[in-house]
This record gives C-alpha cells, structure tokens and sequence, in this order.
C-alpha cells in the first residue's frame, strides 16, 4: 500500500475536522438524547407537582365555590338566616318600623337544595315599610321577598289602628347530605 505523505498542516485540519466529525456523532448519540430526557424530566416533574398539590387545589376551589354561593344565598345555616333578618330590620329604622311578630322557620327540601322560608311581621307607616321592602330587596341579594301582605290591626290597648306587613322571605343553600 501506498503511504500517504501530509504536511503538518493538512494533518492539523485533518485532525480539526476528525474531531468535528467525532464531536457531531458523539452529540447526537448521547448529548442530544440526554438534554432531551431532562427536558421531558422537567415537564414530568411539574406535571407532578401539580398531581401532588391537585387536593390543596380542590380544597381551594371548594372553598371558593362555598364563599361564591354563600354571596348568591346558597348556604346560609338556619340561625345565619334568622339572624341576618332580624338584625336587618331591627337596625334600618329604630324610630318608625319595628318587628310585630317573627314566624318559625319553615324549610323544605327540594332535590338537593334545602328551602328556606321566614315568615316576619312588621310594623310602621306605609312609606316606612315600602322603604324597608325595597332596601332589603337591593341590599341583601342572597335572600328574596317572595310575598309581602299588607293588612291592619286593632291595637285595642292604645286605642290605635297599626299597619302590618306580612313578609315571607326565602334563600335556599345545597344540602350536605346528598353530596
């Protein structure tokens, strides 16, 4: 066989373009695959972290759902509901409207949403009990008037004709019990 004679110099670009060469088969057979896996290890790692914390996050997102219904009357408890409608109309105005009479709680079940219904009787002047009426209708969302009759009564101590008005005010909340 013929021997090849090579100048320093076309060794030395052989020996750079050898290395090249050896340097772009060495990157794709390990150094691409592995910068691959840990690309693929990062995306599994954050898929876990989210697998992991996907309890924390459906406790939150719960929550959020009871603090949501609560605002649009879904879950108030019977005394909750009682409270907020004896502390409203008890506060608006002392002087010109008072609570004649507070009904018991009538509650029924409908599907899985638990009805409640407080009937509450008050007394005042006419513009007085239209005003409460309309304030509690705008300001308490979570709760509606679904009847409101007006009728008088004999107060036969004082000698006095009182106007009466017979609420029936409604909300309802999911019911625990079938979840």
């Amino acid at each position: 066989m013929k021997e090849i004679k090579l100048t320093y110099q076309q060794r030395f670009y052989l020996t750079i373009i050898g290395v090249i060469v050896v340097s772009l088969i060495a990157y794709s057979v390990s150094i691409k695959p592995t910068i691959g896996l840990k690309n693929q290890k990062k995306v599994l790692e954050s898929n876990l972290e989210k697998v992991e914390n996907a309890p924390n996050r459906i406790l939150k997102i719960q929550h959020d759902v009871l603090i949501l219904d609560s605002l649009i009357g879904r879950s108030f408890d019977e005394k909750a509901f009682q409270s907020l409608i004896i502390d409203y109309f008890s506060n608006i105005d002392k002087k010109n409207l008072s609570i004649f009479k507070l009904h018991d709680l009538h509650q029924v079940e409908q599907g899985d949403y638990l009805v409640m219904n407080q009937i509450i009787e008050l007394e005042g002047t006419f513009n007085k009990l239209l005003k409460a009426i309309n304030a509690f209708e705008s300001e308490i969302k979570s709760m509606k008037i679904i009847s409101a009759d007006f009728h008088t009564f004999d107060d036969r101590e004082n000698k006095k004709e009182r106007l009466i008005v017979k609420l029936v005010i409604q909300s309802y909340k999911k019911d625990e019990n079938e979840i």
